[in-house]
């Protein structure tokens, strides 16, 4: 039964192939239509997803989306011998799950088909496979003229696309939904909340934080309204993913209670659901995690709840969800002067994302690990690590970002008319896109470069400019920096204050 299983697995969308297979035919007499596709790939899925751990994530991979089996096997950190005997035991549950009589067809509820399809773009987007999901996706606006079909692929388009780096194509998606949500009268308003969020997550994704916050504060009131009079899974999950794209930008704005009570809010709406996308509900997980460090909680709590997410992405193989919790507890463990730690979760993470989790994640978690390497004086590896970034040719912040790191390895290197100028080059682009506090930490880079220039009045002053602003929007790692300086630049001014 076993080979049959495995033949199944590789051959279940051509029947003709398995005519002689005795587990199909084991089916068949139980009065399963081993002709209809669907209902094969449905029967599969759905019992692939029933095993555990790192057996649902091996056959997952390998029989359901086709990877190659070195590559699952070097991403889950498995010798090819343990691989490969995990497998095995997965097939043998798949073959007693499949004959067991608690599985019958009658008692199978048949899966929504466009939400079978959608799961599958998130698992392929998951694996680096973007144009796979987006062939998937753009088959079904070509066989499906049903409008509450159209909607939600367009939506999950322009998602894809931004994550994607591609700015173009998303609009172009982001337009024909806009148009598609005119469609229908009676939904108009829902609809045109579903594709605020869609554009909301497109703006974010190519730093115009003001047109995404606009998107998010449409959105957010109309859902919130659909939810209170048990609106549907996916409408639920709109809402958490527009409050916390709301809680991103308050964070990044340094607006902390903000971004404390959009991540509380957005996991109130997820933690009732029976099911929800396991996507958005590690997203809000995570956001809810970090939120732990401005709520009173603590740095300990923070990391704990942080590894928990992390852990729960690794085990379901999302990788750019682990990306991003990779990012956040490495922010975590430099600020609290443990850059070693930070450089080690960056590495054991890298090697998968740079396969899966190109775009923003990959260039964020790239970000890290150059600046962990700097607090450890490791400035050639740091530069290294900002040479890959500028490969993936980041847009928006993440220009300003680059920016910043590299005025920080051109101070410590020496060069200080290269550090000012990209500090100043920072500073400008993150004062036009109203990321207050990373302008004070511009600021604040500035002033350490023109002590060192000898310009000691000039630098006092740039420097309680910017403590001032990160007084307001800074953590209280950027404020003890900003704080420390000015102590070194007028000692006996600081203290009368």
């Amino acid at each position: 039964m076993l080979r049959a299983c495995l033949q199944l697995l590789r051959h279940w969308d051509r029947p003709s192939r398995l005519s002689e297979n005795t587990l199909v035919r084991a089916l068949a007499d139980r009065g399963f239509d081993v002709h209809d596709l669907d209902a094969m790939q449905r029967r599969l899925i759905e019992t692939i997803s029933q095993l555990r751990g790192r057996e649902r994530i091996i056959l997952h991979r390998c029989d359901i989306l086709h990877e190659v089996h070195a590559n699952v096997y070097r991403s889950l950190g498995l010798s090819r011998r343990q691989f490969y005997r995990e497998r095995m035991t997965g097939i043998e549950h798949v073959t007693q799950l499949l004959l067991s009589p608690q599985a019958a067809p009658a008692q199978v509820e048949a899966a929504n088909g466009l939400e079978l399809q959608l799961a599958q773009t998130h698992a392929l987007e998951q694996i680096g496979r973007w144009s796979d999901a987006v062939d998937i996706l753009e088959n079904l606006l070509q066989n499906e003229v049903d409008h509450s079909t159209r909607l939600p692929v367009l939506c999950r388009l322009v998602q894809l696309h931004a994550q994607a780096g591609r700015p173009s194509l998303a609009d172009s998606y982001l337009r024909s939904a806009r148009e598609e949500s005119f469609i229908d009268a009676k939904s108009a308003q829902l609809d045109g909340a579903i594709v605020d969020v869609a554009e909301a997550e497109c703006r974010l994704a190519f730093s115009f934080e003001a047109d995404a916050e606009l998107a998010c504060r449409r959105a957010t009131p109309v859902l919130r309204q659909h939810a209170a009079l048990g609106a549907d899974v996916s409408l639920c999950e709109a809402l958490a993913r527009s409050l916390t794209l709301e809680s991103q930008i308050a964070l990044e704005r340094g607006d902390f209670t903000g971004f404390v009570a959009g991540a509380r809010e957005a996991k109130a709406v997820v933690s009732p659901l029976g099911r929800p996308n396991r996507v958005v509900s590690h997203e809000v997980g995570a956001s809810v995690a970090y939120s732990r460090l401005f709520d009173g909680s603590g740095p300990q709590r923070a990391e704990a709840e942080l590894w928990k997410c992390y852990r729960a992405a690794a085990d379901q193989s999302l990788v750019r969800q682990v990306s991003v919790v990779a990012c956040s507890l490495a922010r975590l463990f430099t600020r609290a002067g443990l850059p070693q730690r930070s450089l080690r979760i960056v590495s054991e993470v890298l090697p998968a994302a740079r396969l899966a989790a190109q775009g923003e994640p990959l260039a964020v978690l790239l970000l890290e690990a150059s600046e962990a390497a700097y607090w450890l004086g490791e400035r050639k590896m740091a530069h290294g690590f900002l040479t890959e970034v500028k490969t993936l040719r980041p847009q928006g912040r993440l220009c300003n970002h680059v920016d910043l790191a590299l005025a920080h390895l051109y101070l410590a290197d020496g060069d200080l008319r290269e550090a000012l100028t990209h500090a100043e080059s920072a500073e400008a682009g993150l004062a036009r896109m109203k990321r207050t506090r990373y302008v004070g930490c511009a600021l604040r880079l500035q002033a350490e470069v023109l002590v060192r220039m000898g310009e000691r009045r000039r630098a006092l002053r740039t420097a309680k400019i910017a403590a001032e602003i990160l007084g307001r929007t800074g953590t209280l790692f950027a404020q003890r920096r900003a704080a420390n300086l000015i102590d070194s630049l007028a000692p006996k001014a600081r203290a009368l204050r």
